[in-house]
């Protein structure tokens, strides 16, 4: 069994404030979490990206295992970053999100 490619994600996430605001102040906030979570590249959908943090080939015959997986919203998404070789059928993503 082919290992998974290793890859690096950019993605936004939801931002919490815990303090007062007015209305017009409260539409105002834009903020999002930047991150960046690294892992086995498991599936690549147009609504979701799943990474495993673990990557078990099994024995010969068995089935591989991926494990602590990590669902990320595809609109979330801002880059994926191959850490190793990409594999040809991934080399052109369908929405423009690049390497």
């Amino acid at each position: 069994m082919k290992k998974p490619a290793l890859v690096e994600v950019r993605w936004r996430d939801a931002f919490l404030r815990s303090s007062s605001a007015s209305l017009e102040e409260a539409v105002q906030d834009d903020d999002y979490t930047l991150r960046f979570t690294a892992g086995w590249l498991v599936h690549v959908g147009d609504n979701k990206i799943i990474l495993a943090m673990t990557f078990d080939p099994g024995e010969p015959g068995e089935q591989p295992s991926y494990d602590d997986r990590y669902t990320i919203p595809r609109p979330y998404v801002d880059t994926i970053r191959y850490l190793t070789k990409r594999p040809k059928a991934a080399k052109k993503d369908s929405d423009g999100h690049s390497d």
